[in-house]
């Protein structure tokens, strides 16, 4: 991957840093990495702060890669996409643009793996151990 994005960087820069960015979330998603290590990524490729602003997750990463306070509102001018904002205003470039399509990719893939299952889904999981099925039937308030 390393010397097909270093032939296509002489051939076309824009091409090969796009290359880049696909690795290198690949290799965070390859990881496990978390959100906040998505985030720092988005930044540090942009070259500009990053944020998410998710159901309850709040995360902002400055260019040099350091978590800092949310203390100002999201600008309608950033580029962003499902709650991911690069903090510049104006449209994206084309490595901003598959910064942010590939950075959400792997934020909707860590939201989807770190996500709870409803007592719902337990119940009516056939994988589910008994107990568990119990338990999320309990939750539900269904009698046995």
């Amino acid at each position: 991957m390393r010397e097909l994005a270093g032939r296509l960087a002489a051939l076309d820069p824009e091409a090969g840093a796009a290359v880049r960015v696909i690795a290198y979330f690949d290799r965070l998603v390859d990881g496990h990495a978390g959100l906040e290590a998505l985030v720092r990524g988005a930044a540090t490729l942009a070259g500009c702060a990053a944020r998410l602003e998710a159901p309850g997750r709040r995360i902002r990463v400055s260019a040099d890669g350091r978590r800092s306070d949310l203390d100002t509102p999201v600008d309608p001018a950033w580029p962003g996409v499902d709650g991911l904002w690069l903090e510049r205003p104006g449209p994206p470039s084309a490595v901003d643009a598959m910064v942010l399509e590939r950075a959400d990719a792997a934020i909707r893939l860590v939201l989807e793996r770190d996500r709870v299952p409803e007592p719902v889904e337990v119940v009516l999981d056939g994988t589910a151990s008994p107990q568990a099925r119990e338990k999320a039937a309990r939750r539900l308030g269904l009698d046995e």
